[in-house]
């Protein structure tokens, strides 16, 4: 009895090895749902699942998403990175919402030896053993601002003035701007930065506003952004001294004009209010096309 269950035992076993199992491809994802950068990340959320309903399969492998929330925390980044590759066993990482966030699960995936996508934009990252382990999605952020550069370039902006986060998403914007501006001859004339969980920008908003420049550039992403964005229209509305710009007052005489992810900011005219809550912010970026020439 004891010899035929060894028999059944051993044949299972030579089946087993006989027949492949069915593979899946497992992805882990981290995405900020929660925290100053959940307006990104929620959308990247949604994104990511739209994908895997459009295409479930690679290769007739079933592809699975595990998905972490870190809180737009980057140390929280990093712990679900390692989570996921440690006990979850992902093939593969992607995140995540937030430039802080991304560079910090960045550097995990590179110890650990383990492929990851980038979906916000980081400073380079070494290559690491074995690698490039980690790639980019986003354009680089050079190639980024230098559009936003030459549209001031052509609008004949001389000063600039800067307020973006005080982090590594906005390390990135200024160094760009300071690299694309010298090149451009425009003068960077501030650097003001404030915390994404800010409630208030309005002390950064108005000493960049009495440096006078001809143009403010946004370097933040998503609702904070806007909220800086936003405070730089109000202050400048309600009498801020600011320098005469001396081209397009007759096509634009109201109070603002964006340039990619800054405000051309005009001389005080009459018809103050009225273009500015025409114009809309893009809310998701630091910068875009201008909606309005």
């Amino acid at each position: 009895m004891n010899k035929k269950k060894t028999l059944l035992v051993g044949a299972a076993f030579l089946l087993g090895a006989v027949i492949p199992a069915h593979a899946e491809i497992l992805v882990g994802f981290v995405t900020g749902l929660s925290g100053p950068v959940s307006s990104i990340g929620v959308p990247n959320a949604k994104g990511l699942a739209a994908g895997q309903a459009y295409l479930g399969e690679v290769d007739g492998e079933k592809v699975r998403v595990i998905q972490l929330d870190d809180g737009s925390d980057p140390a929280a980044s990093t712990r679900n990175a390692r989570k996921l590759v440690e006990q979850e066993k992902v093939d593969f990482l992607i995140g995540t919402s937030g430039a802080p966030q991304t560079l910090a699960m960045a550097t995990a995936a590179i110890e650990m030896k383990v492929p990851m996508v980038a979906i916000s934009p980081i400073a380079p990252v070494p290559a690491g053993e074995g690698g490039p382990w980690v790639v980019q999605t986003p354009q680089p952020t050079p190639l980024l601002v230098q559009g936003i550069v030459d549209h001031m370039k052509n609008r004949g902006i001389k000063t600039v003035a800067f307020i973006g986060f005080s982090d590594a998403f906005g390390d990135l914007m200024y160094n760009s701007l300071s690299e694309g501006a010298a090149k451009a001859g425009i003068k960077v004339v501030a650097n003001e930065r404030y915390a994404r969980s800010d409630n208030s920008v309005t002390a950064q908003v108005l000493r960049a506003l009495s440096t006078h420049p001809d143009a403010i550039m946004l370097g933040g992403t998503g609702t904070p952004r806007c909220a800086a964005g936003d405070r730089a229209v109000r202050a400048r509305l309600q009498g801020t001294a600011l320098r005469q710009s001396r081209h397009d007052q007759r096509r634009l005489p109201a109070a603002r004009r964006q340039i990619g992810g800054g405000y051309h900011l005009p001389d005080r005219t009459g018809d103050r209010g009225r273009a500015a809550s025409r114009e809309q912010s893009d809310p998701q970026g630091g910068a875009g096309i201008p909606r309005r020439l």
